[in-house]
């Protein structure tokens, strides 16, 4: 995929604080896009139902994609959620790339960031890790599931103590808002030394 523009990937765990990072750097002027909501409204206007309902056809009805069988079916189930992200990522990867062409540097929220091998997609990337209790209770919080719920999801997640193995901008967040607007003024300093032309 060859830009004439940086694009910085934005992850970490579940509950780890992503989206309010992301807020912030949208605060500070930055373009921020979101993997999640670009894969929505993919799925909304139905740009991925012919390659949906050829691997997934019993996730159909007389209305379409519903998409809350489409989760079911590939929930717990490997092999199905592998045939999902191999028809999904390429097309997000795809859409994330072309809105982000007009801009000479910009933020990517991916939540599966190294779960998937997308990191070399991107021209470096933020990785946020946090308290692992913190994170339990928003979680439980902000989708209202039980506490065994969010751990599972954790366990399938990259592990959060692997995360120095990477070459990313690795911030603690376990202080308050303000600490966090902080470490995001640091990480765009380090990605201004590293990519001054951008800017």
């Amino acid at each position: 995929m060859m830009r004439n523009n940086n694009v910085i990937a934005v992850t970490g765990g579940i509950g780890s604080g992503k989206s309010t990072f992301c807020a912030l750097l949208q605060d500070k002027g930055f373009p921020v896009f979101s993997c999640d909501k670009i894969y929505a409204e993919l799925l909304a206007e139905g740009r991925l139902n012919d390659s949906l309902r050829n691997a997934f056809p019993e996730c159909f009805d007389e209305k379409g994609l519903n998409r809350r069988a489409l989760a079911e079916a590939v929930f717990a189930n490997e092999r199905k959620l592998y045939a999902l992200n191999e028809i999904t990522h390429p097309e997000i990867l795809r859409e994330l790339f072309s809105r982000a062409e007009k801009f000479p540097f910009c933020f990517a929220e991916v939540p599966l960031l190294y779960e998937e091998g997308l990191e070399n997609f991107f021209d470096g990337v933020i990785a946020l890790r946090r308290n692992r209790k913190k994170r339990i209770c928003a979680v439980k919080q902000r989708d209202g599931i039980s506490e065994q719920e969010v751990e599972q999801r954790i366990a399938r997640q990259f592990p959060e103590d692997r995360l120095e193995e990477k070459e990313c901008i690795l911030l603690e967040n376990d202080g308050t808002l303000s600490d966090l607007s902080k470490k995001a003024d640091e990480a765009i300093q380090l990605l201004k030394n590293k990519f001054p032309f951008r800017f």
